[in-house]
């Protein structure tokens, strides 16, 4: 026993290291801690202003249904179309499985458009600002219309009570209010 302690401590079996070698690689793990927990601090924020952002839009289309009595709830219109639940009137699906397909697959392309936006402001192009969110949100929703009008058009049994005339135009207005989420909640948190 005693030997095999002296062999360990033994200067000759023990690789040696300077003190600033000791220190430079305590800095390295450092800033490696630090850069994993920026990084992780990013995607959260990033992912929280998406969910914000959605819940914003989201909260503004209900709203506008509510007003207008026509059918512009996002979350049970994309739930039906991605559940193929139209119901035999050509109508929205009260399906439980519809209504939270919904729910998560409009905030997950929330968060997707926030990590958009964050990657464009990486790249010189807007800030996260009130006006540069009505941009992107403005863009944002006539990417939107382009993908509704292609998932309506070749969707096998799309909603027919779903009038886009009125729901695509709606659509931009509602990204306007998404992008300025994202943006406010972003510059606040970031």
């Amino acid at each position: 026993m005693n030997t095999k302690f002296n062999e360990l401590a033994d200067s000759n079996s023990v690789p040696s290291r300077s003190l600033l070698s000791n220190l430079l690689l305590l800095n390295q793990l450092f800033r490696s801690h630090k850069k994993k927990h920026a990084l992780i601090m990013i995607f959260f924020i990033i992912s929280l202003s998406g969910i914000a952002g959605t819940a914003l839009m989201t909260l503004f289309l209900y709203l506008l249904t509510l007003v207008t009595q026509r059918q512009l709830k996002v979350v049970k219109i994309l739930g039906t179309l991605i559940t193929n639940q139209t119901t035999p009137q050509g109508g929205l699906s009260n399906s439980p499985l519809a209504i939270w397909t919904g729910i998560v697959a409009h905030y997950l392309v929330g968060i997707l458009f926030a990590f958009c936006y964050y990657f464009l402001w990486n790249l010189g192009i807007g800030a996260p600002t009130i006006p540069s969110g009505m941009v992107f949100g403005f863009v944002s929703g006539l990417f939107g219309i382009a993908i509704w009008t292609m998932v309506f058009h070749f969707h096998p049994n799309p909603p027919h009570n779903v009038s886009l005339k009125i729901y695509l135009p709606t659509l931009v207005i509602a990204h306007i209010v998404f992008g300025m989420g994202v943006n406010i909640v972003y510059a606040a948190l970031g």
